[in-house]
């Protein structure tokens, strides 16, 4: 149910619960569509939807984008926290439906990379690790046909090795500890570097890790 989020957003600014930016717009329209499991036309239009949802809560935290110039004056960080959760709680069974109902969905790439982008950020508590591996080797075949990009394969590998391991095989994942980049999340450099070698990604792992120091530390550094 998205009345919560609404009704969050409409008490902060006085105004229609979603702005034309907000991630909430997207799932409203989403829900709009009214789309039949049948319909594959219109669920990739919903699904367009729904990933820019996904995108837009993202990428507020990305940019260190202040609550109060996505949500006005009286919003708080809280608050846009559970706009977040809104978005993902709402996305997922839509998708485990489509899922349920199509399998793997092949017929559209901009479907199918969104579905992905869902399955991915799917959280944990919510059933997310389970997913993730249930159609694990779905996206790699995926990634094999071209269909999807080796970083969509090796990042849903390593989160759910993570999940089940707390090790990541190649190196996507960013887990930082005392404003640096974890090193203790994988078996080893080499280890990493030949599991990247072996699907001929184009970036070292070695190359990587002076951003992933940067950006630790930079969030290490932010008050509270």
């Amino acid at each position: 149910m998205l009345a919560p989020a609404f009704l969050v957003l409409a008490l902060m600014t006085g105004q229609d619960a979603a702005s034309p930016t907000s991630p909430l717009t997207n799932l409203r329209a989403a829900h709009a569509l009214a789309c039949s499991l049948e319909d594959r036309d219109c669920l990739v239009q919903e699904l367009g939807l729904r990933r820019a949802a996904d995108q837009g809560v993202r990428q507020d935290a990305l940019l260190n984008l202040d609550c109060h110039a996505r949500y006005g004056a009286a919003a708080t960080p809280e608050q846009c926290q559970t706009i977040w959760t809104e978005v993902d709680t709402d996305n997922l069974p839509r998708v485990k439906a489509i899922l349920d109902r199509h399998g793997w969905p092949t017929w559209a790439p901009q479907f199918q990379e969104a579905v992905w982008l869902i399955v991915q950020h799917a959280p944990d508590e919510d059933g997310g690790t389970a997913l993730r591996e249930r159609w694990l080797p779905d996206v790699r075949a995926a990634y094999q046909r071209g269909e999807l990009s080796a970083f969509d394969y090796t990042a849903m590998a390593d989160r759910v090795s993570m999940a089940r391991t707390g090790l990541q095989i190649y190196g996507t994942h960013r887990p930082c500890r005392d404003g640096a980049f974890d090193r203790s999340s994988v078996e080893s450099a080499e280890a990493v570097e030949a599991a990247r070698a072996e699907l001929r990604l184009d970036i070292r792992w070695s190359e990587l890790l002076p951003f992933y120091d940067q950006k630790c530390a930079a969030e290490a550094s932010i008050p509270g």
